[in-house]
C-alpha cells in the first residue's frame, strides 16, 4: 500500500510540475500579448513551457545523475539502430491512428483533436520555431521527465515491467486525446524498453526525435507520406529484430 501511495505522490508531483509550467507559460504569453496588442501563435506557449520545464528539471537531473548513470551516457556507435526504430515507431503509430480514424472520424472530439494538431504543426510562425518545439525540445523534456525521472522512480518501487507499462500509460494520458494517446502509449512502451535495456536516455530521445521529425516532414509535403510510410513499414519488422537482440544481449 505504501508503494502505491508513493507512486501516486510521484505522479501528482510531476503532473503538478507540468501543469504549473504550462500555466506560467500561458500567463507570460498572455501578458506579452496584452502589452504588444497581438495574439501569439500557440507554439510560443509550447516553446516557453518546455524551456521552463527544462530549466527546472536540470537540478533534479543533476542530483539524480549521481545515482543513475543513464543521463550521463554518450551516443553509442550503433545509434543508427535508434533511427531505424524511430522510423518503425512512426509507421506503427500511423497505422494505429488510421484505424482509429476509420472508426471514430465522425466524433466531434476527434475533429477538434485534428484541428489542434494542424494548428500546432503549421508554419505560420516559421519553420524554425515549429522544428525547435516539435523535434528538439519536446523529445528532450518529455524523455527526461517520463523515462529519466518517472520510469526510474517507479522502477525503484516496483519491477521494470510495471514501470514500462505504467509510464507508457501515463505518457498516453499526458497527451489528453485518444488519437495521440493510443499512438504515444505504444511509442512509450518501446521507448521505455529501449531505455531500460540500453541504459541510455539519449537512445530514447533520438527515437522520439526521429518520430516527431517524420511527422513534421509528412505534414510539410504529403507527397513524401507514401515513401516515408513504406520505409517505416519495413522498419517495423527490423525494429522488432533490433529490440529482440537488445533484450537478449542485456540478459
Amino acid at each position: 500500500m505504501k508503494k502505491f501511495l508513493k507512486l501516486l505522490g510521484i505522479i501528482f508531483l510531476l503532473a503538478g510540475f507540468v501543469f504549473l509550467s504550462e500555466l506560467l507559460a500561458a500567463k507570460v504569453i498572455q501578458i506579452y500579448g496584452q502589452i504588444k496588442k497581438e495574439t501569439l501563435d500557440i507554439k510560443y506557449q509550447l516553446l516557453l513551457g518546455q524551456i521552463i520545464r527544462g530549466i527546472l528539471i536540470i537540478p533534479i537531473i543533476y542530483k539524480r545523475s549521481e545515482k543513475t548513470p543513464y543521463i550521463k551516457s554518450s551516443v553509442k556507435k550503433d545509434f543508427w539502430k535508434m533511427i531505424v526504430i524511430g522510423f518503425g515507431v512512426f509507421s506503427l503509430g500511423n497505422i494505429l491512428v488510421s484505424i482509429l480514424l476509420y472508426f471514430l472520424k465522425d466524433l466531434p472530439s476527434i475533429t477538434r483533436t485534428l484541428e489542434t494538431l494542424e494548428e500546432v504543426s503549421n508554419f505560420s510562425s516559421g519553420f524554425f520555431l515549429t522544428f525547435l518545439v516539435i523535434v528538439i525540445l519536446a523529445p528532450i523534456t518529455e524523455e527526461l521527465i517520463f523515462r529519466g525521472i518517472l520510469f526510474e522512480e517507479i522502477n525503484r518501487l516496483f519491477d521494470y515491467k510495471f514501470a514500462i507499462l505504467s509510464t507508457a500509460l501515463l505518457f498516453g494520458i499526458y497527451h489528453f486525446n485518444i488519437l495521440q494517446g493510443v499512438n504515444t502509449f505504444v511509442m512509450a512502451l518501446i521507448l521505455a524498453m529501449v531505455y531500460y535495456y540500453r541504459k541510455n536516455i539519449l537512445d530514447s530521445i533520438l527515437i522520439h526525435m526521429v518520430n516527431n521529425f517524420l511527422a513534421l516532414i509528412v505534414s510539410i509535403n504529403q507527397n513524401l507520406a507514401s515513401l516515408v510510410f513504406i520505409i517505416g513499414f519495413v522498419c517495423i519488422f527490423i525494429s522488432f529484430i533490433i529490440i529482440k537482440k537488445i533484450i537478449k544481449s542485456s540478459n
